[in-house]
């Protein structure tokens, strides 16, 4: 009965101060004086409000217990209690929207530290806004405003620095034109943004840069690679390396060393030289070489080894590489080329044919150039006069240039009578085959009506002067092909001048029968000087 009793009071005490907060300590009821204590803590107020209090066990109250929950008023504070005994926690502090309170009443003035002005919004703590010169950067308020910077400007620009303070660098940035080079070896280069190098051109190797210790050796502000010792924006002006590449990007490769004008170029003929410790042991003397000065003199002739300017090894310029080697010496024919390399050209050639007529010599062949083939009649005309078969004729001669051409082979033009005796042959022909004219046995109008040109010397074969007598052989061309220069001109008054024999390859031949091909026609020229296509000559000694 009397546990009852004490029930009922406890619920009556509790019932005057519902509001109380929880004990904030567990007090342990240690007895009632009469040996009847629980020995446990009070652990029943303690647990979850509102308090309810479970008396010890025993036959008496002892009303002691119920004291430790009793409610104390003092002023609300904001620290999750009922301060004030007015049944309400916390009332009067704003801990879902003040800063002061957030956070269940721990507040956010730990923000300031770290550079935020703190807020709260649904009771957390957030950044409201950052202290000058910081910013929040990852969006997490637990670092507050994480990162310092001083912005640069409301736009990035390419400097290496996060202009607009978001946490990146660069980002975003472009040119609105190419600042690098594009022709030759530049071709298809464009520039990166390199931090605080700025804009940088990627350049492949082959290019050529400026080199450099400091960024006033580049020029117009542009910034020297300390490591690398170049300028990564300037293009040299003027390629330093022979290399066969366009170093400068002005499309052409090695122009320093290959450019017109030059004295020595790149690819030019040079002379190979070698050195002679040993004397003239170590030259090819076969070739006309001998030790001078301890150096082989270059070899002569077609022996002559010829070189060309490459690059070297090292770059740094030019150096004479053999290209052909030289042939051997051999005979000497009328050519244009020292072939036995005695430094001579064309000397007692054993190619040049003559045909005795008489008591004179004269060409077997129309005189050719010596630099003259099958195709062309060349262009050497200070050389020796040639006499062999297989060339077209030395034509487009004046008179004083075939004078000067005999003479260099010991002869001269011949005259008048020397060239018709050797027209007409042993038989005293008309023709050089005879005394019947026929149009198809040399080179004139009716051989070959559609090509109007020389033939080879010795062609057509049938066109022969059969000298000398009994022999075989003959003389080619002395009707048609080239008209032929002689030394004796007219002596009358009509027709006066200089003359020409024998008709050319456009010379016709229907009108008086062939005249103008025959061994006998006289064609005056009116004078030395004159030069045309369809004379040539031939010389006697």
């Amino acid at each position: 009965m009397k546990r009852l009793g004490l029930v009922a009071l406890c619920a009556a005490l509790l019932s005057v101060a519902p509001g109380c907060a929880q004990d904030p300590y567990k007090i342990p009821n240690t007895g009632d004086g009469n040996g009847g204590g629980d020995g446990a803590a009070d652990l029943s107020v303690d647990l979850a409000p509102p308090d309810v209090f479970s008396p010890d066990v025993g036959p008496d109250i002892n009303l002691a217990d119920l004291s430790y929950d009793a409610c104390i008023a003092q002023v609300e504070a904001c620290n999750n209690a009922d301060d004030n005994c007015n049944g309400q926690i916390d009332e009067g502090y704003d801990k879902l929207g003040d800063a002061r309170y957030c956070d269940n009443c721990k507040g956010c003035q730990h923000l300031l530290a770290l550079h935020a002005v703190p807020g709260c919004q649904a009771g957390k703590c957030v950044i409201a806004s950052c202290a000058a010169g910081y910013y929040d950067v990852n969006k997490d308020p637990k670092d507050g405003c994480e990162y310092q910077c001083t912005p640069t400007g409301a736009s990035e620009i390419c400097d290496g620095l996060d202009n607009d303070c978001n946490g990146q660098v660069d980002e975003g940035v472009s040119l609105s034109i190419n600042i690098c080079k594009t022709q030759g070896a530049c071709a298809g280069a464009t520039a990166a943004c390199k931090g605080k190098d700025g804009w940088v051109c990627q350049y492949g190797p082959d290019v050529e840069l400026l080199p450099c210790t400091a960024d006033a050796d580049c020029g117009n502000g542009q910034k020297c690679d300390i490591a690398k010792g170049v300028c990564p924006n300037v293009v040299r002006v003027d390629e330093q390396l022979c290399d066969g590449k366009d170093g400068d990007c002005d499309g052409k490769a090695d122009d320093p060393w290959d450019s017109p004008g030059l004295s020595t170029k790149l690819g030019d003929e040079c002379e190979v030289v070698k050195a002679c410790p040993n004397g003239n042991s170590d030259c090819d003397t076969a070739g006309g070489s001998s030790c001078v000065s301890g150096m082989c003199t270059p070899k002569k002739g077609r022996c002559r080894d010829v070189g060309s300017y490459v690059c070297k090894a090292d770059k740094s310029g030019l150096e004479c590489k053999l290209k052909t080697a030289g042939a051997a010496p051999g005979a000497e024919t009328c050519n244009g080329i020292d072939d036995n390399c005695n430094g001579i050209v064309d000397d007692n050639v054993t190619d040049e044919q003559w045909v005795t007529v008489g008591v004179f010599q004269i060409f077997k062949y129309e005189a050719s150039r010596p630099d003259a083939n099958t195709t062309t009649a060349g262009i050497e005309s200070a050389g020796r006069p040639c006499s062999v078969p297989n060339r077209l004729p030395w034509a487009n001669v004046t008179r004083t240039e075939a004078l000067a051409a005999c003479q260099r082979v010991g002869g001269r033009l011949c005259t008048v009578a020397q060239w018709q005796q050797a027209c007409r042959g042993p038989s005293n022909t008309n023709w050089p085959y005879g005394n019947t004219f026929d149009g198809s046995r040399c080179n004139g109008r009716a051989y070959d009506p559609t090509k109007d040109a020389p033939l080879v010397t010795q062609l057509p074969a049938q066109c022969v002067s059969p000298w000398p007598a009994g022999a075989g052989g003959g003389i080619f061309n002395m009707s048609g092909n080239v008209k032929e220069w002689v030394v004796t001109g007219f002596s009358g008054a009509n027709p006066t001048g200089y003359e020409l024999k024998g008709g050319a390859y456009d010379t016709p031949s229907l009108a008086n029968a062939g005249a103008g091909l025959s061994c006998f026609y006289q064609l005056p020229a009116p004078a030395a000087s004159l030069q045309l296509p369809t004379i040539g000559f031939r010389c006697c000694k």
